[in-house]
């Protein structure tokens, strides 16, 4: 099982991380600090409102044109 959270860090730079109820006790479990990128909600938000952007969906459009006969194959 994956766990994925971003926290915020205080002054004094320690998490204490709550896991879900799922893992199992006395389970290894593999932990990974990296910073988190500040823009990545941002990011998310836009790659979200590109459905809705007619050049977009234009291109999305040709691609899948020039692509079905390949994926006929």
């Amino acid at each position: 099982m994956t766990f994925e959270q971003t926290y915020k860090l205080g002054n004094e730079k320690q998490l204490l991380i709550q896991l879900p109820e799922n893992f199992k006790k006395g389970q290894k479990v593999l932990v990974t600090v990296k910073e988190a990128d500040e823009d990545r909600a941002e990011k998310i938000r836009m790659l979200a409102s590109a459905t809705n952007d007619p050049l977009f969906v234009s291109d999305v459009k040709g691609i899948r044109e020039d692509f079905k006969h390949i994926d006929a194959e």
